[in-house]
């Protein structure tokens, strides 16, 4: 049976919270967590949580180097790729010419001179993806496979890998790559390696930036527009004078853009989720409180998305490969 609740939540979200599926009684897993069944007994366990397990001091750690930072994660990205790569079945990577999938193809040819790659291309693209990810290749040595992705085929495929998610696409691009896992299991490959995941991670993108700006506009304003009678009177009739309530808005934090700031503000929150992610996102702010506001801003962005962007991506590229036994 159909759950209005979180149906409704999704009509105003586009996306589900937390837990929650389009039907009753039927619960998904938050992320980092595990449920153990023994006999009659059934319990979870939350392995790992953003905001309790990010080493905040660390962040803020000025002392530490660029250089240092970004040889610790290239060393970790390496270790991540190597140990996804054990294998008893053929495997391929994704490859769509970017930064993220563009280097774990890299680390992965390293340890694979054979290795196969796939790339969308996709109608109306002009081939974008296509020549991006044939510079990596050819650059590696390696095979790249092009699947063309017409309107005709998106739409005959559409139905069927809504299907195969079990509810409603958020990303139209989870239909090419049901396309993708059904040409690589003709071909023979059962596991694929992917870049899903980095712009969670480091910021790829445009809405992180957006609330970068906003805060560092507050922020500026809040030095150069004292507080006092004369602004608060000046700012009546010139609103741009104005100065920021900087306490209000980090009291009453909310992420920006539709449609989350309209349900965020308005008395649906209850009704479908919304304080749970406004409360969320407030905390995960809260958490951040050692670095300036901008920064703040970013990363609870960025964190966010785990619970939402990251859960919702790596959930329908999981399903719609799986449905080609493509793991």
């Amino acid at each position: 049976d159909i759950d209005v609740h979180s149906t409704l939540s999704l009509l105003l979200y586009e996306r589900f919270n937390d837990t929650e599926t389009p039907y009753q009684a039927i619960s998904n897993f938050p992320p980092g967590t595990y449920l153990k069944i023994c006999g009659d007994s059934i319990y979870s366990d939350t392995y790992f949580d953003v905001q309790r397990d990010i080493d905040i001091a660390a962040i803020a750690d000025s002392s530490r180097s660029f250089a240092d930072a970004s040889q610790t994660f290239e060393n970790a990205l390496i270790d991540s790729v190597e140990k996804h790569m054990v294998s008893d079945a053929p495997l391929a990577t994704l490859c769509s010419g970017g930064l993220d999938s563009g280097l774990v193809t890299a680390i992965a040819a390293k340890h694979n001179k054979q290795l196969v790659s796939y790339v969308a291309d996709m109608e109306g693209m002009q081939g974008e993806e296509h020549r991006r990810a044939t510079l990596i290749t050819n650059h590696l040595g390696t095979e790249l496979r092009r699947i063309p992705v017409g309107q005709e085929e998106f739409l005959r495929a559409l139905p069927h890998a809504i299907a195969a998610n079990d509810q409603p696409l958020f990303f139209a691009q989870e239909v090419a790559l049901f396309l993708i896992a059904r040409q690589m299991r003709a071909d023979g490959f059962k596991v694929v390696l992917s870049g899903d995941g980095a712009d969670e991670l480091f910021g790829g993108y445009s809405w992180y930036t957006e609330e970068y700006r906003r805060w560092a506009r507050l922020s500026l304003r809040a030095r150069w527009l004292p507080e006092g009678r004369i602004m608060q009177t000046l700012g009546r009739f010139v609103p741009a004078l104005r100065p920021p309530d900087l306490n209000r808005e980090i009291a009453n934090y909310a992420l920006t853009g539709q449609p989350v700031e309209y349900v965020a503000t308005s008395f649906n929150m209850a009704p479908v989720g919304g304080m749970t992610r406004t409360l969320r996102q407030r905390s995960l702010f809260e958490s951040l409180h050692e670095l300036p506001l901008p920064e703040r801003a970013f990363l609870a962005r960025n964190f966010e998305d785990v619970h939402v962007h990251m859960r919702e991506s790596l959930n329908a590229k999981d399903k719609v490969t799986m449905h080609h036994g493509i793991e």
